[in-house]
């Protein structure tokens, strides 16, 4: 088959995301009739040309059961076998082990605590986690929420997870007490880290939180300036895990007197950052003291180890302001900009670890205005950095870091008007040069700025909306791209995904360049060429029974970075069967 075009500014590789699914098999339109009208000795059926795949590319699978299949696990094949004439061997759900029981809370030794005991459950968020065994694939996850209320005999949750075999990675579950919303908990009793194995069933697993013997308590104060206790705010010590910062203690809200008790599970010895956030009905800074070395022990006789106070700096109080943001439109108008999600922050004070910074969020109106209420000046203008994010619709950008003064009382702030986004144009054709036609074109922010970008600039442009959209009846697009994200010029990827009826393989196209520095206005990336496509199928097996409506998602893994890159997704038919087309470039 031809190898595919390039475009001058990107090259074509991975997948992700922006995938639809269905019931039935892609549409491929009739190639012969008999295996001599095939190329490449494929194998002719159902007027479909079987075979053929590239020889040069690795592929891998995670197949999902469908839903009236709770007893099968999501199960990563980190090879598929794909013979010469297009048939796929091995999609076949992984043998499991189940895991169910309840998540109780412990009775305190002293005093009485509603709920607690064994004989009944608490709600509980648990997270299952495992590395990948897909080389660059991703990690494998499971979220659940285990009910309360639940008694001897009976299972709070149950869990379907792939056995594991061998040297495989086990798995790490963190039962988190409480759930999302509620402190209650949350505040008794701080997070369950637990180790599975994963090679036999854990069934009426009772998993205690609160227990007294497996965390030691620390005691503090948080104060004003003037050493008088805040009431309302949220304390927890925090850690990082992969590059997030999470909760490893109990959640404490401070009482009249700003005092706090936190639980810390035993085995936890790392340097922790204490963290202190205002609760849901109050506006005020939040508070982080970094690397603190939390108590290991605590005398018995003596109570909780001391923390000490944690002191929050004077400020004045929050005042209401506004925001005007407008724009300029083709038409020339300068108009109001309405949907704009507006995040205001400024650092109030940073001496040592202790940091104390304070944010807040608001959308601006149909009047282009967003109202917010912050801590104004103490005397000279106090410094708020904006991130603007315009609808992803909008031919405004979005502005990254805008530094803007806020006076000492109430009032509008400065007006800002947006940039505009470059129309970004292309054609997507076939690999025999014919338009496609009603291909969904998604832009994300592209690898490689993603690697350069690290704390809030990362996590921002994780977040941020980027636009889609369809070719027309030419296979022509436009999309509406910022210039310059997180103060860089703007890399970006392409999905592309071709609707069913094309018989074409999925494909993007990555590293497409915008310089924030040139002069607004259009970008042409000619013609966008998908690859030729190879055919192939097989049938999803759970023990040697065929599984309709299973879900099987296609990753090319990367000789040259080892990254797994999604490629297509798919669900098996009636019979178990699942059509497959793979690129072949």
């Amino acid at each position: 088959m031809q190898p595919a075009r390039s475009i001058t500014l990107a090259a074509l590789v991975g997948l992700a995301g922006c995938i639809e699914t269905g019931p039935t098999p892609p549409v491929i339109p009739p190639m012969c009739e008999v295996s001599a009208d095939c190329d490449q000795g494929e194998m002719c059926d159902e007027g479909v040309c079987w075979g053929d795949p590239p020889a040069q590319l690795t592929f891998a699978a995670v197949i999902v059961p469908p839903t009236d299949r709770p007893d099968l696990a999501v199960t990563e094949i980190p090879a598929l076998d794909i013979a010469q004439d297009g048939t796929i061997s091995n999609l076949a759900f992984a043998p499991s082990v189940t895991v169910t029981g309840r998540v109780s809370l412990a009775c305190p030794v002293s005093g009485t605590q509603e709920g607690c005991g064994i004989d009944t459950s608490i709600a509980a968020q648990i997270t299952v986690t495992r590395a990948a065994t897909i080389p660059g694939g991703p990690a494998f996850s499971r979220h659940i929420v285990s009910a309360a209320g639940v008694g001897t005999g009976d299972a709070a949750f149950s869990l379907v997870l792939p056995k594991i075999t061998g040297d495989g990675p086990g798995y790490e579950i963190t039962v988190l007490p409480g759930v999302e919303g509620e402190d209650s908990i949350a505040s008794i009793a701080p997070p369950l880290r637990i180790t599975f194995g994963g090679q036999d069933d854990l069934e009426g697993a009772v998993w205690l939180v609160g227990d007294p013997d497996h965390f030691r308590l620390a005691a503090g104060r948080v104060i004003d300036a003037a050493g008088r206790g805040l009431s309302g705010m949220r304390v927890f010590a925090a850690a990082d895990r992969g590059g997030q910062r999470v909760r490893v203690s109990s959640l404490s809200t401070t009482s009249a007197t700003g005092a706090f008790v936190l639980s810390i599970p035993l085995d936890f010895r790392d340097p922790a950052d204490l963290v202190v956030k205002p609760g849901p009905e109050v506006i005020a800074p939040t508070l982080v003291v970094s690397g603190v070395t939390l108590p290991v022990a605590m005398p018995s006789d003596t109570g909780p180890a001391p923390l000490g106070d944690l002191t929050m700096p004077s400020y004045p109080a929050p005042a209401a302001f506004s925001l005007p943001i407008s724009g300029p439109q083709s038409s020339g108008e300068v108009l109001p900009v309405s949907g704009a999600q507006v995040e205001l922050s400024t650092v109030l004070s940073e001496e040592g670890a202790q940091t104390v910074t304070f944010s807040t969020m608001a959308v601006t109106g149909e009047d282009g205005t967003a109202t917010a209420m912050l801590i104004p000046a103490s005397d000279e203008n106090r410094i708020y950095h904006a991130h603007i994010a315009s609808p992803p619709t909008s031919e405004l950008a979005s502005l990254f870091d805008y530094e803007i003064p806020v006076a000492t009382s109430a009032g509008v702030l400065e007006q800002i008007t947006l940039p505009v986004r470059v129309a970004t144009s292309a054609t997507v054709e076939s690999a025999s040069g014919e338009a496609v036609a009603g291909a969904t074109i998604t832009a994300s922010a592209g690898a490689d700025l993603l690697s350069g970008l690290v704390g809030d600039d990362l996590a921002r442009v994780q977040s941020t909306r980027f636009p889609q959209t369809t070719t027309d009846d030419g296979g022509n697009f436009v999309l509406w791209l910022d210039p310059a994200l997180a103060g860089h010029d703007a890399i970006y990827d392409f999905e592309i995904v071709p609707p069913a009826g094309a018989g074409a393989p999925r494909w993007s196209t990555q590293c497409v360049h915008i310089d924030g520095d040139s002069p607004l206005g259009s970008l042409s990336l000619g013609e966008m060429i998908l690859p030729p496509a190879a055919y192939a199928r097989g049938e999803v097996t759970a023990s040697g029974e065929a599984i309709p409506g299973a879900e099987v998602r296609l990753y090319e893994v990367a000789a040259d970075s080892g990254a797994a890159h999604l490629r297509g997704l798919w669900q098996s038919r009636d019979d178990g069967t699942v059509w497959i087309v793979l690129p072949d470039p």
